[in-house]
């Protein structure tokens, strides 16, 4: 008889456990890793506060807090939401599927207002029904607006005395404000306003894109204003170049371009 003692059944469906559970537990560490590399993930059922509470420690690292956002609506109140830490990257997983939304006309402050250092949002829908507040105020630097989508607004950017802000390749389908879709004021220099379309013929500003008389060595350039609005530059070249003191408009906008 040979020396060899079989395994009692029991204990080999135990060890088998054993070792798929190990082997989850690894895969589910590795998921963890990479999720915590590329950033929260967030969905509807979490609220904005929530989200940027998670996603922030008002720290420096250079790559941000990043923030991907799953497809679904979001709805904001009247006094809209503040993002005043900095670093905190939103990112739509779908773009033109993440929708920031806010019904009624009574609201008091702008729908998304950015305070922090270099907040970024990208890929985002917003829908506005507001007659009289921005969707987005900017009011500190380096801030990014990208690849987003106005479907419905009053206003669809408002940058007050904040440097280094880009807007650049979003799509502006409805403005209410008869008078500004893009608006730069107060002491602000080192903008780049690139890239964006002002779409249909109903619905537009008199002046798409308008730089205040503080607004310095910023450039607007590709822009599309399809009803002819003007886009407005404090002074400057034409030629979408900025060099020494000044602000460039540039000619390769579509839409007359008219340097004050």
């Amino acid at each position: 008889m040979s020396g060899f003692q079989k395994r009692p059944p029991g204990r080999t469906a135990s060890l088998r456990r054993i070792n798929r559970d190990r082997g989850l537990s690894q895969v589910l560490d590795t998921l963890a890793t990479r999720l915590a590399d590329i950033g929260l993930v967030a969905t509807p059922d979490m609220s904005m506060r929530e989200i940027v509470g998670m996603a922030s420690s008002g720290g420096t690292s250079p790559n941000g807090h990043r923030v991907l956002l799953s497809e679904g609506v979001w709805f904001f109140k009247d006094g809209g939401f503040e993002i005043a830490k900095q670093s905190v990257h939103l990112i739509s997983l779908s773009p033109g599927r993440t929708i920031f939304k806010r019904e009624g006309t009574t609201a008091t402050a702008p729908l998304l207002t950015l305070s922090g250092v270099d907040v970024r949002l990208s890929g985002i829908q917003f829908d506005d029904e507001d007659d009289s507040q921005a969707c987005i105020k900017v009011t500190a630097d380096n801030a990014v607006i990208q690849d987003c989508l106005f479907e419905d607004c009053f206003r669809a950017v408002e940058v007050n005395g904040a440097n280094r802000v880009q807007i650049k390749d979003n799509v502006v389908v409805s403005n209410r404000d008869t008078n500004y879709g893009f608006l730069i004021t107060g002491t602000s220099v080192e903008n780049r306003v690139t890239n964006n379309s002002f779409e249909t013929d109903a619905g537009q500003p008199t002046e798409p894109i308008y730089l205040g008389d503080d607004v310095d060595y910023t450039l607007a350039l590709g822009n599309i204003a399809k009803t002819g609005g003007r886009i407005i530059s404090k002074s400057g070249s034409a030629t979408g170049n900025v060099t020494g003191s000044g602000t460039g408009a540039a000619a390769s906008n579509v839409g007359s371009v008219n340097v004050r």
